[in-house]
């Protein structure tokens, strides 16, 4: 028997579906791209410079801090300062 000959399978994702749309962005349960911020007040300030559409003010729970904002299009995008920031591996050392 001769050596097999490598493969590989190419496995294509099938479109994600998109529901709703940018106008109900703050309906509950609406996905949204989630961005950590190691400083969200200077990220709000530079990004306020910049000109996006913030939705609403900075809320605050046990977890940390979050805004919403939209990008160019109208979709959620999240950033978000966790309460507690875990220590990276070379300050743990």
């Amino acid at each position: 028997m001769g050596a097999r000959p490598a493969a590989a399978a190419a496995v294509r994702p099938r479109p994600l579906r998109r529901t709703g749309h940018p106008a109900d962005a703050d309906a509950v349960g609406r996905n949204r791209i989630h961005l950590v911020a190691g400083d969200l007040a200077a990220e709000i300030t530079r990004l306020r410079d910049a000109g996006p559409a913030f939705r609403g003010d900075v809320v605050a729970g046990p977890g940390g801090r979050q805004i919403l904002l939209a990008d160019p299009a109208g979709n959620p995008i999240e950033l978000f300062q966790p309460a507690h920031r875990l220590a990276s591996p070379e300050e743990a050392s």
